[in-house]
């Protein structure tokens, strides 16, 4: 790790108590590297604000330029919630959740310094259509983007996501497990309140418990897909923080995760925010070894958000479970680019056809990942990825039922 990795930890560990680092004694250089880092981790606006104290250790020729990038991201964390409330007046009286984002906020200790997306909101599949047609009929715009999970509705300035359903819920029976378990997500809504800075927003979020399985399923989708970053990391440290004594860890949550597999995911990411962010040290996490936290900080850094540090790397979870050889990586880099396929095969020979060629030109003029380093990558990453044991019922934490939490 480096020292501008391991930095940016300590700062972001002082939110959750522990004490402040003193100013580093950083070379113009390093301080970039701090600065790259904090964005590709999507917690750059998080970090410029843990830096203010003492921003007279910054180049004086480079603080400007963060400063503006700071903004930037502080007028777009007003967009998204200015176009969450917008949002919600259009829905009137239909029920909605939101998912994520603000929801996620809502537990940090200053909502207003958490780096937002879009507005990611789920409303029941009978009434999908008349949504739709609601947001198209204000101006939103669709171009078929999205997934069987959700359609994406862009205007200037909003990026919404319609849902269906949570994203991340695996087929077969932890899927229906998980599926039944939300069945009353509508029901157990409860009203959240952000209140903070230039942030002001009211509206209807999961409740805890299930809020906390919809951040596994995110995480866990996003890690075994292009990669996972410390804003993954932070929304979870902060709600397991905010809800440690709460009940429904050992009546509710921490059952289901064993029934579904998840516990050890959820086990390791906790002791991961214990060890490198300060978090609360629950006892589920106990026979979790600091070696596999250390991998998954590697992965974290070697990837950041959403795969933004190294997208050949990151395109090697498509092809890490599929089967060995070239064109098994190749069907699989088609596969994730296009899940049109899923639901239309008969357009796969054309498309990978014409992906083929384009591959072929972006290898030759260095700007694709040869596929032989990308099956490299991906058996690196299925090392660590077996180890979480993700959807695996009976692994070695089964051995540990619902501890107390704290």
């Amino acid at each position: 790790m480096k020292k501008e990795q391991a930095f940016l930890l300590s700062l972001l560990a002082s939110q959750f108590g522990k004490d402040a680092p003193a100013p580093p004694d950083f070379s113009e250089e390093e301080w970039k590297h701090l600065i790259a880092e904090s964005f590709y981790q999507a917690v750059g606006y998080l970090t410029f604000s843990l830096c203010e104290s003492f921003k007279d250790r910054v180049p004086a020729d480079l603080y400007p330029h963060w400063s503006r990038e700071a903004i930037k991201f502080m007028g777009r964390n007003r967009n998204v919630a200015t176009a969450q409330n917008e949002l919600i007046a259009l829905l009137g009286n239909r029920p909605y959740l939101i998912l994520k984002g603000l929801a996620s906020a809502a537990y940090y200790p200053d909502p207003a310094l958490r780096d937002f997306g879009d507005v990611d909101f789920l409303v029941d599949e009978s009434l999908q259509n008349e949504v739709s047609e609601l947001l198209l009929s204000c101006g939103y715009q669709s171009a078929g983007e999205g997934n069987d999970h959700h359609t994406v509705f862009k205007k200037p300035f909003c990026h919404l996501e319609l849902h269906r359903a949570p994203p991340g819920i695996p087929t077969g029976k932890a899927g229906e497990r998980i599926r039944a378990y939300f069945s009353s997500l509508e029901k157990n809504a409860v009203l959240q309140t952000v209140d903070s800075d230039y942030l002001h927003a009211t509206f209807r979020a999961p409740a805890p418990a299930q809020h906390g399985l919809i951040l596994l399923l995110h995480m866990q989708h996003h890690m075994l897909e292009e990669g996972l970053g410390l804003r993954h990391l932070l929304d979870w440290g902060f709600f397991v923080a905010k809800t440690k004594d709460e009940p429904f860890w050992q009546e509710e949550l921490l059952p289901l995760l064993e029934q579904t597999g998840l516990l050890t995911f959820a086990a390791v990411m906790t002791k991961t925010c214990a060890v490198y962010l300060g978090s609360p040290e629950p006892e589920f996490y106990r026979d979790v070894s600091t070696d596999l936290c250390a991998g998954v900080m590697e992965d974290i850094f070697a990837l950041g958000n959403f795969g933004m540090k190294d997208r050949g790397r990151s395109h090697s979870a498509a092809i890490s479970n599929r089967k060995k050889g070239v064109f098994g990586a190749f069907h699989g880099m088609v596969m994730e680019k296009h899940p049109v396929l899923h639901r239309v095969p008969i357009l796969y020979p054309a498309i990978a056809i014409w992906e083929l060629v384009a591959y072929g030109f972006g290898v030759l003029f260095g700007k694709r990942t040869r596929l032989s380093k990308l099956l490299r990558s991906a058996r690196e990453r299925k090392k660590l990825y077996d180890c979480l044991a993700v959807f695996q019922t009976g692994n070695t934490r089964s051995d540990h039922p619902a501890d107390s939490i704290s």
